[in-house]
């Protein structure tokens, strides 16, 4: 049985707060391990629970300013679509409920992560985008910087060696093989909000489970076959 947070407590807990973790996954024989630090700042109001990555962004040499902006909003708008308000979190010992929110800002100084932009194409990670990938990959990098794992298959991971592995999802996951399940279909998973309301409220000292906002929306359907 939990217990309700004193006063100081709970003005604690909506102060806002870093929370940070190292990622990493063992490599197979030979293979080295994938690791990288996530972190964003969380905070509760009185009607919702925002949580902030602030990243800087720092362009090659042959990508303008423009073109970066021109990305930074696309990616912000696909975090919002694909992240933004698609859980609640429900204060087990208050009852408080609280809408998951999210949020992208470009800052100079004190980032949770610095962003290597590129031009081109090429493989995104959690540190370095290229210009002409799609919005949902860089959502999906902002899934690594909230602290999810890969989903998909990755010879060289032990976890996910191979589809029977227990780290892969075939469930239309925005951190699984999405470009081949369907784009349009990725989606973030319940597991997602489970694993953010475990982070979350380890960090402010409250008892959190999540759920969807809603009821959880079917994937949308694939493309009709072309007729003849």
């Amino acid at each position: 049985m939990g217990r309700w947070l004193s006063g100081a407590e709970r003005r604690l807990a909506r102060q806002r707060q870093t929370v940070r973790h190292g990622m990493r996954e063992a490599g197979v024989v030979g293979q080295p391990d994938v690791a990288w630090t996530a972190s964003y700042d969380v905070e509760f109001t009185d009607g919702e629970c925002i949580v902030t990555v602030f990243a800087a962004f720092n362009r090659d040499a042959d990508v303008t300013e423009a073109q970066e902006n021109t990305m930074r909003r696309r990616a912000r708008r696909a975090i919002e679509r694909l992240w933004d308000n698609r859980f609640e979190l429900e204060d087990r010992d208050s009852g408080e409920v609280f809408p998951l929110r999210f949020r992208f800002i470009k800052v100079e100084r004190r980032p949770h992560v610095t962003i290597n932009v590129h031009s081109g194409n090429g493989t995104d990670n959690v540190e370095n985008w290229f210009l002409d990938s799609s919005p949902t990959d860089h959502a999906h990098e902002f899934g690594h910087q909230i602290a999810m794992y890969d989903e998909y298959v990755d010879a060289n991971v032990a976890n996910r060696a191979t589809a029977a592995s227990p780290g892969v999802r075939t469930d239309h996951s925005l951190m699984g093989d999405y470009p081949n399940e369907g784009v349009v279909r990725a989606r973030a998973r319940l597991r997602h909000g489970q694993r953010l309301a475990r982070h979350i409220g380890g960090r402010t000292g409250r008892r959190l489970r999540a759920r969807y906002r809603t009821a959880a929306p079917a994937p949308a359907p694939a493309p009709a076959p072309a007729g003849p």
